[in-house]
C-alpha cells in the first residue's frame, strides 16, 4: 500500500484543540506514572537490600499502597475493559433520521423489492445516472 491505513488529521485541527489533546495526554501519562511510583520506590528498596523475591519482598510491595495488589490488578483490568467498551460507542449520532413515510430521493423510481435484494446480496452492481440517482441494480450471486 502506498498510503498508511491510519488517518491522522491532527495537523488539520485548530491549535487550541491540538494543545488541549496534547495537554490531556501528558496529564494522563503523568498520572499513570504517579500511580506506579510507590511500587517502583519499594522495588528499589528491595533491590538495595539485595533480597530475593521471597515472602519478605512481596510483603514490602504489599505494604506500599493502601490498595492491595489484587485490587490494583482488578482495577487495571476493569479500566481496560471499560476503555474497550467506550471505544465501541459511536463517536457521533445522527441528528435527524428519515421517516419511513418519506421517500429517499436517491432511490426514487427503483423497485423496492430490487432494493432489498441488493441490500441482502453479497455482491451487487449499482448503476447511477448523471445526477447521482440510482439507474439500476444488478444482483450477482
Amino acid at each position: 500500500m502506498s498510503r498508511p491505513v491510519i488517518i491522522n488529521l491532527r495537523r488539520r485541527m485548530p491549535w487550541p484543540r491540538r494543545l488541549l489533546g496534547h495537554g490531556t495526554t501528558l496529564l494522563l501519562w503523568l498520572g499513570w506514572f504517579a500511580l506506579w511510583m510507590p511500587y517502583l520506590q519499594a522495588f528499589r528498596g528491595v533491590v538495595k537490600l539485595r533480597l530475593s523475591f521471597s515472602w519478605a519482598a512481596w510483603e514490602a510491595l504489599e505494604d506500599v499502597a493502601s490498595v492491595s495488589l489484587v485490587h490494583a490488578v482488578v482495577a487495571l483490568v476493569g479500566t481496560a475493559v471499560l476503555l474497550i467498551l467506550w471505544g465501541q460507542l459511536p463517536s457521533r449520532k445522527a441528528l435527524v433520521g428519515m421517516d419511513d413515510a418519506e421517500e429517499d430521493p436517491v432511490t426514487r423510481g427503483v423497485d423496492p423489492a430490487l432494493l432489498e435484494a441488493g441490500r441482502s446480496a453479497k455482491v451487487c452492481v449499482v448503476r447511477h445516472d448523471a445526477r447521482g440517482g440510482l439507474a439500476g441494480i444488478e444482483v450477482q450471486s
